[in-house]
């Protein structure tokens, strides 16, 4: 990823039911908590981050 997708996960339509799918679950799947916990563990002050950045888990 060279840039963080700022409308990635938002709903431009007015009036729509639908959620917007959370960004991490369709970029990671289902490894994001593997990576979150990797993060905590290699970069837990996050001095590597972006707008969609994994985070460390708490």
């Amino acid at each position: 990823m060279n840039y963080p997708d700022r409308d990635l996960g938002g709903h431009d339509s007015p009036g729509s039911e639908q959620q917007p799918h959370p960004w991490h679950s369709l970029y990671y799947g289902d490894n994001y908590a593997r990576l979150e916990h990797a993060k905590s563990l290699w970069d837990p002050r996050q001095v590597f981050r972006h707008a969609q950045s994994v985070s460390p888990q708490l």
